[in-house]
């Protein structure tokens, strides 16, 4: 899979088992008439915004963004979401959760995008494998498919696989 080339990420082997997951999620963005992005203050929270907020300038779509404090910041007690903004759709790069199956996700007032499983068949081998998209390269097939060819989001492709390389 080339990804420096790729303009359709929903269709790379290791996104299909939760392409449908984020078909909906792309549906509900370009529905939205403003987008509230919203991330933990770390480099993988800059990393998955800076993907979507790449399409969105490209696009011309009105957004805002907002920090929250990482996990390790706030007390156990005060972990979930953000509330859901008063205008738009709020979408929050949770990119400190646990890794969850796209079967289990609840659907809410906000897009909540959390590391989720996958499988993938190498033709090689025959065998499967699991494995997790992190919300990088979430919000980077979400970028892909918002602005294909968005400059943003061409010059921010080589950054794609960071959230992998990041997870504990």
């Amino acid at each position: 899979v080339d990804l420096f080339n790729m303009r359709d990420l929903f269709s790379a082997p290791f996104i299909q088992p939760v392409s449908g997951l984020l078909h909906r999620y792309l549906e509900r963005l370009q529905a939205a008439d403003a987008l509230q992005l919203s991330a933990p203050a770390t480099l993988e929270g800059v990393l998955a915004l800076g993907q979507l907020e790449g399409a969105l300038l490209d696009c011309g779509v009105k957004y805002s963004r907002r920090f929250t404090a990482p996990r390790e910041h706030v007390p156990r007690d005060d972990w979930g979401l953000p509330e859901p903004p008063q205008q738009g759709l709020g979408v929050f790069l949770n990119v400190e959760d646990d890794t969850w199956s796209a079967s289990d996700l609840p659907e809410g007032a906000l897009v909540n995008i959390v590391p989720v499983q996958t499988k993938m068949v190498f033709p090689s081998k025959n065998k499967a494998h699991a494995g997790a998209l992190d919300p990088v390269l979430q919000a980077a097939a979400l970028a892909a498919a918002l602005a294909p060819n968005g400059r943003r989001v061409r010059s921010l492709r080589p950054f794609i696989s960071l959230g992998l390389w990041m997870r504990g």
